[in-house]
């Protein structure tokens, strides 16, 4: 459930802020009632907000990191919906912490 706010709340601020960098910023302090104040739960809120706002920043096509590659590729927004990567990384994940696979180990 907490990695589905954390997608929503990442849509939102990359289309309203239009860069990964004030994503990150604007995700972490919005989602820090979402996360425990110990190292444990972190280090878990660090993993979501890579699979989230730094890839579904690639999908909004007024953002930076979506425009600049495009026009650097000399390619429209009809690229957008072909990046895989950007669509099923966010959607794995997803289910992926749906089964609890969420738990930090020991290395």
């Amino acid at each position: 459930m907490r990695f589905a706010v954390m997608i929503i709340l990442s849509v939102a601020v990359c289309v309203v802020f239009c860069n990964q960098t004030i994503g990150i910023i604007m995700l972490n302090h919005l989602s820090d009632g979402l996360y425990g104040n110990d190292d444990a739960e972190k280090y878990l809120k660090m993993p979501d907000i890579e699979d989230t706002v730094v890839v579904i920043a690639g999908l909004v096509p007024w953002c930076i990191a979506c425009s600049v590659p495009l026009a650097m590729l000399n390619v429209g927004i009809a690229a957008v919906p072909v990046a895989f990567y950007l669509w099923i990384l966010p959607i794995c994940s997803l289910f992926c912490r749906k089964k609890g696979n969420n738990k930090l180990t020991e290395v």
